[in-house]
């Protein structure tokens, strides 16, 4: 899995905020980046939050939350928001 939709997953499990959980469905489906959801200031902290998470699950492989992010892709992957 590449690492833009692997930090979408982490983004989109941070928080209940509706929001923020829409930005990481456009982030996993491409219509926004992870470079464009930094500069928001609305999402900029989640974008941090998830990269610094990003980094702690490279290093621990056997985390749990590597199953909830592929779910996550499985589920949003290519589904679009109208």
């Amino acid at each position: 899995m590449d690492r833009t939709s692997y930090l979408a997953g982490i983004l989109y499990y941070l928080t209940c905020d509706v929001q923020v959980q829409e930005a990481a469905i456009d982030i996993l489906n491409g219509e926004l980046t992870v470079k464009e959801a930094g500069t928001r200031p609305t999402l900029q902290p989640y974008v941090l939050k998830a990269k610094k998470r990003l980094k702690e699950l490279e290093k621990n492989k056997t985390d749990k939350q590597h199953l909830e992010i592929v779910q996550f892709v499985e589920n949003y992957l290519y589904s679009y928001q109208l």
